[in-house]
């Protein structure tokens, strides 16, 4: 069965010339990123790269680059993209089941130019090809435009999908590279424009931060809310930890208790359901069923730090729910026995299964059956937004807990991502070899984890993460923003194929690295750093009717664009004093956007934000600008404080009363 993101071969491809139709040859030459050379010598080489010999039962997958395309355009054929995970069961189903059948071995290799890419090495890739899910089987032309349906001129739906049958496929293939023959000129034509709908779409001017629109972003990021089961969505589900932060923060005000019910619901439900692992603990990568039922079985570091952050910040909310309290302390435990390396990084992934064939039946094992079968294996590749999310959530399930362990492993995971992803002035790159050198550099997501990571850590001690911190924030200025204030996903390639040569625009990352703004901000007392944040609220601006769930923290840079720079000085009377130390870790977790909190001193940071007319006797002081209270002696009276500075005067003359006029 074809699963989501196929096109229906009645609709596109059956049928595709009535008789008498003059048919029209393949895509001409340029239309590829590169010209044909002028002859080819005999063999082909580039024909017997990509056809096997006989008996071979596998495809002879090309790697993604340039010259694979000017393969494609020299043999005039269209590439089959394969987009997969190693951690994927599925993706091992289709390749010992469907993609070994000898004779569907030799149509891809002798009609297709095959491609494969592993999407999670390369993002940047799979946010542009992949349909509906991974595993993905897409057609592409020569040039790396994807192939439309071009019967429907209104159809944006692109050839391919998810296949369980090798039959299946072979028809679908044998359909797709004669409606490629024949109508190459015809997708060509569709791919073009596509491509100028979406340059037209992200044509984003330059604006003031849309201040008085907070009910409409909220409105689009509550919509699709299960109220029932919690989560987003009516069939499979995924672990967001972004929307839930600030629905707390939205609540926090008074305004929405609705907001946390949902954050609660989602909490209990995803802990009784199938994707919590109820065993050894931790979290599946996804579940197919409203009811977080039928998981994917395998344990990403990336869904487990969400799950760690969102079930922090439910209890944090109820701080009387013991259970919850347990949960973040089974998941962060589960983080540390399993998936943490002696190198204080973390595995990308426990697997799912054991074996090719293997249906999961180790995580399908109750405790006693499981004691007699083997774990399954770690992928141990260390990816930077997994393990700058991973030292987030520790750090913040370290405060709630009051565990200088998990502050220690969050600490060791910054460091790790700043030995083995980070150079200065170069960012943050995506991944580490198997020699563990840093490959695929310039990707936003991997900068704005970075940040992310270096700004928690730089609240928590003293060092040179803040530094780290702005660095990266430079490196993005510098390479990865246009002129209208917003951030693209990557930085620019003259080598890139396909829709590679398009930059994207995540509302969910530039949201992000506007909440980063107004937090280095509060950190440095620089004003340049808000005047970014609020470039990218206005650009983007345009684009809120279009935004959803995934874009919360855009939200959420709203809600700190409304404050002026906002900090908790805390004054210690030493390293070691515990009632500080306790300050520090609740005002960490206060629902406050935009906060950042100076810990302890005096140090660096304490001397540069000097407080305002005040002394420095033990406690902690909450500032809106340059307005300051203090000092505060109990973490259950910090948030209260900050609110209440907001009715000083001062803090009206530092811009809080227009912001709240805004709201």
């Amino acid at each position: 069965m074809r699963r989501a993101g196929a096109l229906l071969l009645c609709l596109a491809l059956g049928g595709a010339l009535a008789p008498g139709q003059e048919e029209s040859p393949g895509p001409a030459r340029e239309e590829s990123t590169a010209p044909a050379p002028e002859g080819s010598p005999e063999p082909d080489p580039d024909r017997e790269a990509v056809t096997p010999p006989a008996g071979d039962l596998q495809v002879r997958w090309q790697p993604w680059g340039r010259a694979t395309f000017e393969t494609a355009a020299r043999l005039r054929r269209p590439v089959l993209l394969y987009l997969r995970a190693t951690d994927c069961r599925l993706c091992v189903e289709l390749e010992e089941t469907v993609l070994t059948r000898q004779d569907l071995v030799r149509a891809i290799s002798e009609d297709t130019v095959p491609v494969a890419v592993d999407a999670d090495v390369r993002p940047d890739l799979a946010a542009r090809y992949v349909q509906g899910m991974v595993p993905t089987l897409t057609f592409l032309l020569p040039n790396g435009e994807p192939m439309y349906n071009v019967e429907d001129p209104a159809s944006l739906e692109r050839i391919g999908g998810y296949f369980t049958s090798a039959v299946e496929l072979h028809s679908y293939l044998d359909q797709t590279v004669a409606y490629f023959q024949r109508r190459g000129r015809d997708l060509a034509a569709k791919a073009r424009e596509v491509a100028a709908l979406q340059a037209e779409v992200r044509d984003y001017q330059a604006g003031p931060p849309p201040l008085t629109r907070m009910d409409e972003v909220l409105a689009r990021v509550r919509e699709g809310l299960d109220a029932s089961h919690g989560g987003f969505g009516r069939t499979w589900k995924i672990i967001a930890d972004d929307p839930y932060r600030v629905f707390r923060m939205q609540a926090a005000r008074g305004s929405e208790p609705a907001l946390t019910r949902a954050l609660i619901t989602t909490a209990e439900k995803m802990l009784a359901g199938a994707i919590h692992d109820q065993v050894e603990g931790g979290f599946h990568h996804f579940a197919t069923t409203r009811d977080w039922g039928v998981p994917a079985l395998e344990k990403r570091l990336t869904a487990n730090a969400r799950a760690l952050r969102l079930l922090t910040a439910a209890a944090a909310q109820e701080p009387e729910r013991r259970d919850l309290r347990q949960a973040v302390a089974s998941t962060a435990d589960f983080l540390l026995r399993v998936l943490r390396q002696p190198d204080g990084g973390f595995a990308f992934s426990q697997l799912g299964f054991l074996e090719p064939g293997d249906p999961g039946a180790y995580f399908k094992a109750d405790a006693e059956e499981r004691r007699s079968l083997r774990p399954p294996a770690l992928d141990l590749r260390q990816m930077a937004p997994g393990l700058a999310g991973a030292a987030v959530a520790l750090l913040e399930a370290g405060a709630l807990l009051e565990r200088t362990d998990l502050e220690e492993a969050g600490l060791a995971a910054v460091d790790r991502l700043a030995a083995g992803f980070y150079r200065s002035g170069r960012g943050l790159a995506h991944i580490l070899d198997a020699d563990a050198k840093p490959q695929l550099e310039g990707l936003l997501l991997d900068q704005v984890a970075g940040l992310e990571a270096f700004l928690a850590a730089a609240q928590v001690r003293s060092g040179q993460d803040l530094e780290r911190a702005r660095d990266l924030f430079q490196f993005c200025e510098a390479n990865l923003r246009r002129g209208a204030g917003y951030f693209v996903d990557r930085v620019d390639d003259r080598l890139a194929v396909g829709m590679l040569r398009r930059p994207l625009v995540s509302y969910a990352d530039n949201g992000r690295l506007a909440v980063a703004a107004y937090r280095l901000a509060a950190l440095t007392g620089e004003g340049r750093y808000r005047t970014v944040g609020d470039a990218v609220l206005g650009a983007l601006a345009r684009a809120i009717p279009k935004m959803d769930w995934q874009d919360a923290p855009y939200l959420e840079a709203l809600l700190a664009a409304q404050r002026p720079p906002t900090r908790i000085v805390v004054s210690r009377r030493d390293g070691s004093d515990p009632g500080g130390l306790a300050l520090a870790r609740a005002a960490r977790l206060l629902p406050v956007p935009g906060l950042v909190v100076l810990p302890g001193g005096p140090g660096p940071l304490e001397a540069k934000l000097a407080l305002p007319g005040k002394g420095r006797e033990p406690g902690a002081y909450p500032c809106l600008g340059e307005a300051c209270l203090g000092p505060v002696a109990r973490p259950r009276d910090l948030l209260a404080a900050l609110e209440s500075l907001a009715e000083t005067p001062a803090a009206r003359e530092a811009g809080l009363g227009e912001a709240a006029a805004g709201r």
